[in-house]
């Protein structure tokens, strides 16, 4: 497939891309070619902050609110949420633009500073590299030896 390996050395960019690597994992699609997510870069560029979502880093950085994701598909509850499928493609399109916006504003200005603190080495060699290790530890779990945890 031409497309194929065009697709895998195009560089991602996202917020919580671990997230999105494990949703395409489900659907049997592997995500190739993650290189800068702007929730690591947050939490590299501000440890001690206490927001690291992307709707609360646009409001930090750029003073925007953003649209929930409760005014498109329902508050969380007993009636249940609706899914995205169920929505309005215009409203669903609004929504997604957003958040790539955003998550783009936010890499130009991240990683603009992680090369002004000269923390590339631990953003790109360190972090960037272990999403994937990550996303595959959590959908796999790990096995304990509970008898020994008990002992301990």
């Amino acid at each position: 497939m031409p497309g194929k390996s065009l697709l895998s050395k195009i560089k991602k960019i996202g917020h919580n891309i671990k997230y999105d690597w494990q949703v395409l994992r489900n659907a049997g699609i592997r995500m190739q070619g993650i290189y800068f997510d702007t929730m690591i870069a947050a939490y590299i560029l501000n440890p001690g902050g206490r927001v690291y979502s992307l709707d609360g880093l646009a409001f930090e950085h750029f003073r925007k609110t953003m649209q929930k994701i409760e005014d498109l598909i329902g508050p969380k509850g007993k009636q249940g949420q609706l899914n995205m499928g169920q929505v309005d493609p215009k409203k669903v399109a609004y929504y997604a633009a957003e958040d790539a916006d955003i998550t783009w504003q936010l890499y130009e200005k991240f990683n603009k500073e992680i090369k002004k603190r000269k923390q590339e080495q631990v953003f790109f060699d360190i972090d960037m590299p272990i999403v994937e290790i990550l996303g595959e530890m959590e959908q796999e779990g790990i096995l304990l030896d509970s008898e020994f945890l008990k002992k301990l």
